[in-house]
């Protein structure tokens, strides 16, 4: 997960959300993330990620600091403050009674696997 600071939208527009998975196929093409499952809301981001060759942080890092400088640049900011910053870990949801649930769906802007219902 992560969040904007100050809890700002990363995502203000449909062309927002497009940019940032332009960027996360990048990532698929070059064989370094294997995107299993994601859900956009306006605020922040879940992923769920598996790393092809080791090197999440930077992958992440690389996606996020090409998205906020796109992001900050469609709307004439300066770019000293990003929209975002950068993930020092994925979360995969929310915990509940000790099992990590899951449950993309309920968002517009996101993908879960078929017969997936839960993250363990």
């Amino acid at each position: 997960m992560n969040r904007g600071i100050a809890r700002r939208a990363v995502f203000e527009t449909r062309a927002d959300v497009r940019a940032f998975l332009c960027l996360l196929a990048v990532a698929v093409r070059r064989r370094k993330i294997e995107v299993i499952a994601f859900c956009f809301m306006t605020t922040h981001f879940h992923l769920v990620l598996r790393s092809l060759d080791g090197h999440l942080s930077e992958t992440l890092r690389w996606v996020l600091n090409v998205y906020v400088r796109w992001f900050n640049r469609r709307r004439r900011r300066d770019g000293k403050r990003p929209a975002m910053p950068i993930p020092r870990r994925v979360s995969v949801g929310i915990r509940r009674g000790g099992d990590v649930v899951y449950a993309p769906a309920r968002w517009r802007a996101s993908f879960q696997p078929r017969g997936v219902s839960s993250w363990t």
